[in-house]
């Protein structure tokens, strides 16, 4: 089973967590799930280290089946082209 494809939205501090965040989305047997994580650090963490945790945390939240918030990004249903027009 190959592994998934992650990729991590802007990150920003929270001053009143103290911790970093992201929203991390997910495209794994095809679809497209993303999950909010986060790491507690402070300011001056360094960028690798962030970014780590926050790919591990992300990782962990999908491979677990436990994550307490998860979205999923609904695919365009598109079957064939256009959809027919409205009669008048």
């Amino acid at each position: 089973m190959p592994d998934p494809h992650l990729t991590l939205g802007p990150v920003r501090y929270n001053p009143e967590t103290s911790s970093y965040e992201a929203l991390a989305e997910i495209t794994d047997r095809g679809a497209r799930l993303a999950y909010p994580v986060d790491v507690p650090a402070p300011m001056t963490a360094a960028f690798d280290y962030v970014m780590r945790r926050l790919r591990a945390r992300a990782l962990h939240a999908h491979r677990s089946g436990h994550a307490p918030l998860r979205l999923r990004r609904a695919e365009p249903a598109i079957c064939g082209g256009f959809p027919p027009a409205l009669a008048a």
